[in-house]
């Protein structure tokens, strides 16, 4: 499986330094887990993204 860390775009890993100078090592376990990486890819936003009530752009 590819690392959690590799598969970030540099935006994200300059957020990520915003609110931690260090990235926890230890949420890695955590990421990795089945349940976890089940929802992977699927959006916060509640399914708005697919819908035409809302005008939201990436």
């Amino acid at each position: 499986m590819e690392k959690y860390l590799d598969t970030l775009n540099e935006e994200v890993k300059a957020y990520f330094k915003i609110l931690s100078p260090e990235f926890p090592k230890w949420l890695l376990e955590y990421i990795d887990t089945p349940e976890m990486q089940r929802i992977n890819g699927i959006s916060i936003n509640c399914g708005t993204d697919y819908s035409k009530v809302f005008n939201i752009r990436y």
